[in-house]
């Protein structure tokens, strides 16, 4: 019966290599995301100055570079996602196969990248979505027209709501900092 278990706990523990496909995928998709937003930075390039070239309109110019604004948002956010693919799959590996020996001896050894826990990879992901929606909702707030003071209230509102979130954000993770 102990030869049985010992084999069964065995095939058991070595399961946990079945995370290696959520890990490369995670990897592809990181890099995946950083070669699409890369790509559309070379794409809001070239359409400005295409754009630009082509229009004399000065109304026309404005919207060209709110257009621009915009995009440069959106690949921010397209980043802030492969830093969190990126993020995901380091904490995947460390946390089931085996902890990154290059991260371990290189000179930021508190890295971001260094995940010790679920809570601490939960945290540094939690960190990336804030941040993702901090983006999102300053992409909104450069596409809404404000009309009445209502609207302008509401954007307070908003921008009043992210900084309540990153303050207390700030604070988890500088308590967190001082337990460990």
């Amino acid at each position: 019966m102990k030869l049985i278990e010992r084999i069964f706990e065995r095939f058991l523990w070595s399961s946990r290599f079945v995370v290696i496909i959520a890990v490369v995928s995670s990897l592809v998709l990181a890099l995946f995301t950083f070669y699409f937003a890369t790509a559309e930075v070379f794409n809001i390039i070239y359409s400005y100055f295409a754009g630009m070239d082509q229009v004399t309109d000065l109304a026309a110019k404005k919207a060209i570079k709110t257009n621009v604004i915009v995009g440069i948002i959106k690949v921010i956010d397209v980043y802030l996602l492969g830093i969190f693919m990126l993020i995901f799959s380091y904490g995947l590996y460390e946390l089931f196969i085996s902890k990154i020996d290059s991260a371990l001896t290189s000179e930021n050894s508190k890295s971001v990248l260094l995940i010790k826990s679920f809570d601490n990879l939960k945290t540094r992901l939690g960190n990336v979505v804030l941040l993702i929606l901090v983006v999102n909702f300053f992409q909104h707030a450069v596409e809404i027209t404000y009309t009445d003071s209502l609207s302008l209230l509401y954007l307070g509102i908003g921008i009043l709501v992210i900084s309540g979130a990153i303050y207390l954000s700030h604070l988890k993770d500088h308590g967190s900092e001082k337990n460990h």
